[in-house]
């Protein structure tokens, strides 16, 4: 059972790069979000979010079938993403 971080649980980080280490892949990707999404005016952050979000479509379009399930939600959790990135300014922005 996981410890508390702070007061006991162990750090989140931690436990997804020993998750990631008992795979044993050959291959690791770490993935740095690169965009700006905070001072940008709006057409500029349109031309981010699409020159950022462009690859992870690409992936997932050479990865799953379109009528997959898993494809499906994907997509729709970057749409959510890159809607909320580029509209929504203060409290009702929640992807930085």
């Amino acid at each position: 059972m996981p410890q508390r971080f702070g007061q006991g649980w162990e750090n989140p980080r931690d436990e997804l790069l020993r998750r990631v280490k008992r795979l044993a892949p050959r291959v690791v990707t770490l993935v740095e979000q690169e965009m700006n999404t905070n001072t940008a005016p709006f057409a500029s952050r349109v031309g981010e979010a699409f020159g950022y979000y462009r690859a992870l479509f690409e992936s997932i379009e050479s990865t799953l079938p379109r009528e997959n399930s898993k494809r499906v939600k994907l997509e729709e959790g970057l749409l959510r993403e890159i809607a909320n990135s580029v509209a929504c300014e203060g409290r009702d922005r929640f992807e930085r």
